[in-house]
């Protein structure tokens, strides 16, 4: 059985709603209505072709790879609703613990101790914080360091952006494994178009320049999704974890260009060794500690006198 964009072949029972893809179509490989799936002994509508196709991430992780894909579409299409369904599906113990916003948060969330093989991380608005070109390269960067670490741990990791058209095109065609793009019919919503890895490649190569979706690159096939996620995640500790990451990278300029004082870092480089029996020396904020006084290892620091 091929995953990933090759259409499961499924017999075809009373229960599902699905029209199977002919030449005579009228919307290439669209499949109507839902499917009845569990999740988390709970049953949720869900397209059962799409379950398929990300059946064929687990399997990549239990060889040995590691899982990156995209969700996209414009304001509304139901991109996150998706990703966190998709996200749901692949991992039973997924929680808002594992939904980031920033490159920060989605460092600390790789690096964790807790991190085990098939955990799956969703970067929702992954490029929110990237209002300009530098922020956005940043977040890239932290991508590509990670790279290594998520393929060593098995971690699956689902981007939701606007366009897969603003992502660098390493990125977009080389590692990451499929794309899912959402998108309504007038005022509906609930609308996906699945991209394998060959067509995503090549509508980033008709569309980098112009930013459009060329209706010559065919998707794998279409369907429909609905709204369930809410029935396992809590929208208010989502949203909470998402304005205070909005409110830290109105800081973030601030923060670069601060350069302690001569004294400030020599007390750092005092107290720092016996804070790791505190907050033990894999925790967050140890970790965050450590980033930061590496960086003060390299900068420049004023004199007190000039402050």
């Amino acid at each position: 059985m091929q995953y990933l964009g090759v259409i499961v072949k499924m017999s075809v029972e009373g229960k599902y709603n699905v029209d199977y893809y002919n030449e005579e179509n009228s919307e290439e490989n669209f499949y109507t209505g839902y499917n009845i799936i569990t999740v988390r002994d709970e049953k949720v509508e869900f397209p059962l072709v799409l379950k398929n196709n990300l059946n064929g991430a687990v399997t990549l992780v239990e060889n040995h790879f590691d899982v990156v894909f995209f969700v996209d579409g414009m304001e509304g299409s139901g991109k996150s609703e998706l990703g966190k369904q998709c996200a749901l599906i692949l991992d039973d113990d997924f929680n808002e613990d594992n939904i980031v916003f920033t490159d920060e948060q989605f460092k600390d969330w790789v690096l964790s101790p807790k991190r085990k093989k098939g955990d799956v991380c969703l970067w929702d608005e992954f490029i929110f914080g990237g209002n300009s070109q530098d922020a956005l390269t940043s977040m890239q960067n932290t991508l590509m360091k990670m790279f290594v670490t998520m393929r060593s741990k098995g971690l699956i990791v689902i981007l939701i952006a606007p366009s897969l058209f603003l992502i660098r095109k390493y990125f977009a065609v080389f590692r990451t494994r499929f794309l899912l793009h959402c998108y309504t019919k007038g005022i509906k919503r609930g609308f996906v178009k699945f991209y394998n890895y060959t067509q995503k490649h090549m509508l980033v190569n008709y569309g980098y320049k112009t930013w459009l979706y060329s209706p010559k690159i065919k998707p794998s096939f279409t369907c429909k999704f609905s709204h369930w996620s809410n029935k396992f995640l809590d929208e208010t500790k989502i949203e909470k974890k998402k304005q205070e990451a909005i409110l830290s990278l109105g800081d973030t300029d601030k923060k670069e260009n601060y350069v302690p004082t001569k004294k400030q870092r020599e007390a750092l480089l005092q107290v720092t060794p016996h804070l790791s029996p505190i907050f033990g020396h894999e925790s967050a904020e140890y970790r965050t500690l450590i980033r930061y006084m590496d960086k003060l290892k390299i900068n420049n620091v004023t004199s007190d006198k000039k402050r």
